[in-house]
């Protein structure tokens, strides 16, 4: 491996994934790869966790183009072989904390990161956005990728139009919990739902 050839960058977790090239064949989490995706960097695959489908939610998917973009499914559909099937170089994967792959099993993981380079990225309550942010934005970089033209410029757009909103919508944030139930969220838990509570949007606490 020479230093031209040689690719690594050191995950949330402090270990360190290395390539003998830069990756190319990208398979990542679902919001994971619509991040990268804003950085021109095209995943290979993309993979969901329990709360998912046997589709791709088209909330978390942003711009990602989902005709090239293969979905493997989520939950109990994803095992080793599954998630390997389109030879992927580089898993891009996030955790809420202790360092666990968010929507693998443990063992399906660790069998996984017996095969190929996993990054993963911490996107927990300890975390601030733009730090979230600013991680993507580096391991966007170490893979070649750029900011897509227009993406800062319709982020900050749609910040303001939520600053101008008039009144003070009040929203409880949910997310499924199964077929029937779903779980409330604490707003000042999650780094999205507390930059949504800066611009101005009234957070509802259960």
């Amino acid at each position: 491996m020479t230093e031209q050839s040689a690719w690594s960058f050191a995950d949330d977790r402090g270990r360190l994934a290395v390539a003998g090239r830069r990756p190319t064949r990208v398979l990542a989490y679902v919001q994971a790869g619509a991040t990268l995706w804003d950085y021109g960097i095209r995943p290979e695959g993309i993979f969901g966790s329990g709360h998912d489908g046997a589709e791709p939610d088209r909330a978390k998917t942003g711009t990602l183009p989902l005709d090239s973009v293969d979905y493997r499914g989520a939950g109990d559909d994803l095992d080793v072989d599954t998630l390997l099937r389109g030879r992927p170089d580089l898993v891009v994967a996030v955790s809420y904390g202790h360092g666990q792959l968010y929507g693998l099993d443990p063992d399906t993981a660790k069998h996984l990161e017996g095969s190929v380079p996993v990054v993963v990225i911490d996107v927990g309550q300890a975390r601030t956005l733009d730090r979230v942010a600013e991680r993507f934005a580096e391991l966007a970089r170490s893979l070649g990728g750029a900011p897509v033209a227009g993406a800062a410029e319709d982020l900050d757009a749609a910040r303001e139009r939520l600053r101008a909103a008039p009144g003070e919508p009040r929203v409880l944030a949910l997310s499924p919990a199964g077929q029937a139930e779903a779980y409330a969220a604490r707003p000042q838990m999650w780094p999205e739902l507390r930059v949504l509570a800066e611009l101005g949007i009234t957070m509802v606490s259960p």
